[in-house]
């Protein structure tokens, strides 16, 4: 029954854009929360996307609404029925997302979850907590999502799961949850391999000593905490030899010589995210570019790196996947630190690139784009935005000829009249999501 149900939607769906019908129908057909809610309610609410059959049905609806060029907005009238229902980054056939629905319910659903994510959560998760755990023993990964808790919850969740992930990132503080509690819980979770507390203004270093005593923590963000300073960073760098990801998104409080020293201590690194004039340079590039295995490189307000920098990472970096580079301040001024022909020879030498992001980099021209044209054969997502150097006939043939192409963001500034129309029509035709 399902099955039928969505092959005559997918069906109608391909009609509608094969026949160029009007784009207000298209519209007013999907901009029916009703309609899309009560089918997605039909097919998914009651037993979740727990099989092989029913997440192949999710991936046509979704692609059914994906073909049509407009997967964002779309997306976000499914509700949050299927954001709830879709399944978690670790293996369908052992974790599942959950929200407010009833535990035993889930428990019979999903017997074997290992990875909890509470999505859209508003309530006081400790008043349910002793069920969770009561009904799922064998969680190894938390999301608390917004889900309040407080230092006791985190002290039961520690005696009770064998975690290996959590993820506290901007709720915890907001919610009652204190540093010491966090601590005590990483002393006491010896299994922990990945954690993440982006944007929690208050913690101090006291928290990277205690995760410094975990020598196989892979896994750390700590984006937008203020509080940290280098005498933690150090620590880190001293014990966690197995590091294989860095976050270190708008941390102003780092030295570029400490960050260096645990680039240097990490031979296993393979992401790094960095943004900050202090960190984000030359030398620290040099330090990343000793990382042959790198695949994901992101640095913003990286005004301080040269070509000096890129052409370290060009030279031995060539498992590249994910690249995101911003010369943020640069834009009001117009002047370029990395030149063009840097920026070609850096993508000549990444034909692994599935990702790249090139904000304001005025750097940027049509020749960057042709040179991912000729030298990226698997580039799937590509953002632009605010390279003004970059003109209509550049993007165009960016969209036609990037035959993996996925997702599209772009600047229209001084295009010619009905260009950004050209542009919506062809990446409609191919599939590409453009935002």
């Amino acid at each position: 029954m399902k099955k039928t149900i969505i092959t005559a939607f997918s069906l109608f769906v391909k009609l509608l854009c094969a026949t160029n019908a009007c784009a207000a129908t298209i519209d007013q057909i999907f901009s029916c929360d009703a309609t899309i809610n009560n089918l997605s309610s039909f097919l998914f609410s009651d037993s979740g996307i727990n099989t092989e059959e029913d997440r192949k049905i999710y991936t046509q609806l979704d692609t059914a609404v994906t073909n049509h060029g407009k997967r964002k907005s779309y997306r976000e009238k499914f509700g949050k029925t299927i954001k709830s229902l879709k399944p978690s980054l670790m293996s369908p056939k052992d974790s599942t997302y959950v929200n407010r629905e009833d535990i035993a319910k889930l428990k019979d659903r999903h017997p074997n979850v290992a990875h909890l994510h509470f999505s859209d959560y508003e309530g006081m998760l400790e008043n349910t907590l002793d069920e969770w755990i009561q009904n799922f023993p064998a969680i190894t990964s938390i999301h608390l999502g917004t889900g309040t808790i407080t230092d006791e919850g985190i002290f039961a969740i520690a005696e009770s799961w064998k975690l290996q992930k959590i993820n506290l990132s901007l709720n915890f503080l907001s919610n009652g949850l204190t540093e010491n509690a966090i601590i005590s819980f990483i002393e006491n979770c010896p299994t922990l391999r990945e954690i993440s507390i982006d944007g929690a203004y208050v913690i101090t270093y006291r928290m990277f000593i205690a995760l410094s005593k975990n020598p196989e923590l892979q896994i750390l963000d700590v984006s937008c905490c203020v509080g940290l300073t280098n005498e933690g960073l150090m620590a880190i760098a001293e014990n966690c030899k197995r590091l294989q990801e860095f976050h270190l998104f708008w941390c102003e409080t780092f030295t570029e010589d400490a960050v260096i020293s645990v680039i240097k201590s990490c031979p296993e690194l393979r992401r790094i995210s960095l943004s900050s004039h202090s960190i984000a340079t030359d030398k620290t590039f040099i330090a990343i570019s000793e990382n042959p295995k790198l695949q994901i490189l992101k640095a913003t307000k990286c005004d301080q790196i040269t070509n000096e920098g890129l052409m370290a990472i060009k030279k031995n970096c060539k498992e590249l996947k994910e690249v995101k580079l911003s010369e943020y301040n640069n834009r009001f001024t117009g002047d370029a630190i990395i030149s063009k022909n840097t920026l070609i020879s850096f993508i000549e030498a990444c034909p692994k690139l599935e990702l790249i992001d090139l904000y304001c980099m005025e750097s940027c021209t049509d020749d960057t784009l042709n040179a991912l044209i000729l030298h990226c054969p698997w580039l799937k997502n590509v953002s632009i935005n605010g390279c003004p150097q970059v003109t209509y006939k550049g993007v165009i043939a960016l969209a036609e000829n990037c035959s993996k192409l996925k997702s599209l963001r772009v600047s229209v500034d001084d295009w010619p009249f009905g260009g950004f129309d050209d542009l919506k029509k062809i990446c409609r035709e191919k599939g590409i999501e453009l935002l």
